[in-house]
């Protein structure tokens, strides 16, 4: 963020003699809001009536910090209307061009024997504010421009109320505290010059940064930046540095709280929303983020945790998965979510009549959490097993049957909601004892004369 600011002043004491003769006296001087200041001065030659006095002029401001330039080239005529070449004055960081311009004479004391004429002048500086960021970010971001002005008067200055000073650029006028609140976006140069009451004023303007920060409860994924989230996910808001007021929030869906407050937390809705806004309100300026919230949608991956025991000469195998929500990109940390009981399905051979069904026992109907930030179900799931004392003969013909699972799930105490894509679970019995099973992708093997079976892929 850049500011470019700062104000130049000239005042011009010039006496006249009855006898024609005179002297002018220059002062100028520069500010600006750091601190910096140059101030010169410099006095004409003695001059009869009708003589003209032209050249160009190095003043040396008196901090040392630069050197200005002027171009001086002044009719005479003590009486009217002078023309002044103004030239171009320099300042660190700073150009600022200055066309010709015309003083007015104000008399301030006239006898016989004396004229003296003072003569003031003053250019604002258009003051321009860089909103940084980084290359083609446009995000918008809270600005908080203060300013202050002091009106000059003939002995002294007096200050000018806030509300009465206007920011150009943000079209409005500060408030009581001297402020003025602005959402800007990144990489944009917007003008903030205070206009205020009165012919000669001098002013201070500055802004300060606030950027609008949206991260992720959940440290998985580790882009905590992302606008798409999972449902109930919650989102830590606010802006860095805190700004000097309050912003009142605002959800279109899910919850915000506290309502008021420089920081706030968004949880998201138990539903899909594929677009919701969430808003921080300032005095004269709102700022908007914008999400989207996916519910689950199935298992993702399982990974392999282990086989599972079994003595010799049973007809049995298991293994220990560790599954994924889907999808991983965002979080379902606050997720709870059930297999729910259903009868064997698509029972065939030998295990007609006794194929299990997948009920509580088996697993079924209990609630899963919790769920981890990176959507894993907890270590004691899941595991997909036939029954642990296995099979009773007869093992032939070969047979088989389904678990086909519907899952649902839901946050805390809030309704249930079906899962899109359920899975199955299937077990096949080979006439020799061999035993699989296949849930998830994964498919375990084991024979009678093992005690853990072989998990592929």
């Amino acid at each position: 963020m850049v500011i470019t600011q700062g104000r130049w002043e000239r005042h011009d004491l010039e006496a006249a003699t009855a006898g024609g003769s005179y002297a002018w006296d220059y002062v100028w001087r520069w500010s600006n809001t750091n601190g910096g200041y140059a101030e010169m001065t410099h006095t004409e030659p003695d001059l009869e009536l009708g003589e003209v006095s032209s050249g160009l002029r190095y003043w040396q401001a008196t901090n040392g910090a630069t050197r200005f330039e002027h171009w001086v080239s002044s009719p005479t005529n003590v009486v009217g209307t002078n023309p002044v070449n103004l030239g171009q004055w320099f300042w660190p960081g700073f150009k600022v061009s200055l066309p010709w311009a015309k003083g007015h004479w104000e008399y301030l004391e006239e006898d016989p024997w004396a004229l003296f004429a003072y003569e003031d002048k003053a250019q604002d500086v258009t003051i321009m504010l860089r909103t940084g960021g980084r290359q083609g970010v446009a995000k918008p971001n809270l600005f908080v421009v203060t300013a202050s002005a002091y009106e000059w008067l003939l002995w002294y200055t007096r200050p000018i109320p806030f509300t009465n000073i206007f920011i150009t650029g943000l079209n409005r006028n500060l408030d009581t505290a001297g402020r003025a609140f602005a959402a800007l976006p990144d990489n944009t140069e917007i003008e903030i010059t205070p206009k205020a009451p009165g012919s000669y004023y001098t002013f201070a303007v500055d802004a300060s940064k606030h950027i609008f920060v949206s991260s992720c409860v959940a440290p998985i994924p580790t882009n905590r930046a992302r606008t798409t989230l999972g449902v109930g996910e919650q989102v830590s808001l606010g802006f860095s540095p805190a700004p000097p007021v309050v912003a009142g929030w605002v959800a279109s869906v899910g919850g915000v709280s506290p309502a008021v407050g420089t920081t706030t937390t968004f949880t998201a809705p138990s539903n899909g929303t594929p677009s919701l806004t969430v808003r921080a309100n300032f005095p004269g300026a709102s700022l908007t983020n914008t999400y989207s919230v996916v519910e689950p949608q199935g298992i993702a991956r399982a990974d392999v945790i282990g086989p599972r025991f079994y003595d010799l000469g049973i007809a049995g195998a298991g293994m220990h998965l560790k599954p994924y929500l889907r999808p991983t990109n965002v979080s379902f940390y606050r997720v709870q979510i059930m297999e729910v009981a259903q009868p064997a399905t698509n029972v065939f051979g030998c295990l007609v009549g006794r194929a299990p069904p997948h009920d509580f026992n088996a697993g079924a109907d209990h609630w899963i959490l919790p769920i981890g930030y990176d959507n894993a179900w907890p270590s004691n799931y899941d595991f997909a097993e036939s029954p642990q004392l296995g099979y009773q003969q007869p093992w032939s013909p070969a047979g088989g049957y389904t678990w086909m699972i519907p899952g649902k799930w839901k946050i805390g105490s809030g309704p249930e909601h079906a899962i899109v894509n359920g899975w199955d679970q299937v077990f096949r019995l080979y006439p020799d004892g061999t035993v699989t099973v296949t849930k998830f992708g994964r498919t375990v093997t084991r024979r009678i004369d093992q005690t853990y079976g072989t998990i592929t892929p």
